[in-house]
């Protein structure tokens, strides 16, 4: 079963080695980078990283390797993938240790269009002069958007 799910399995698998290599993807994560599932295994995890954002990867891979947890890779923040031509996309990545040795489970999910409709919606809101906020009950965080800032002319935070 468990080879079946990582085949039909919706949102992109990587399984890395501690050196960072990949070890096996799945279908879902060769289509998000642009790869075939076989181009994915042996390159190095780093690779799939913008170049920006590569340095302060591999110190943040060598952290989680210290003291590895399942757990959101940057918190709540979207994070960018490199695509195999250079273009990039938003996803959301989740990081688990295996349970049987020392590889690394990386869940991937593309939220490009999320993002995008939540980009189409704060354009809209600054053309309109129309501000929102949203309220999480279970994290207590109170959210709100750059024109709702600007609407009292505070800073944008």
């Amino acid at each position: 079963m468990e080879e079946t799910l990582f085949a039909h399995v919706p949102i992109g698998i990587l399984v890395v080695a501690p050196t960072g290599v990949v070890k096996a993807a799945n279908p879902a994560a060769a289509a998000l980078f642009g790869y075939a599932p076989d181009e994915l295994v042996g390159l190095d995890v780093d690779a799939l990283v913008p170049s920006r954002h590569r340095e302060a990867h591999v110190a943040h891979r060598a952290a989680y390797a210290e003291a590895p947890v399942a757990r959101r890779m940057g918190g709540e923040r979207v994070l960018t993938a490199l695509r195999k031509d250079g273009s990039e996309r938003a996803v959301e990545v989740g990081l688990a240790p295996a349970p049987d040795g020392p590889d690394v489970y990386v869940t991937l999910l593309d939220v490009s269009a999320r993002e995008d409709v939540s980009q189409a919606l704060i354009d809209a809101q600054k053309i309109n002069k129309a501000g929102t906020w949203s309220y999480d009950p279970v994290s207590g965080v109170v959210r709100w958007t750059p024109e709702l800032f600007r609407i009292f002319r505070l800073p944008v935070a």
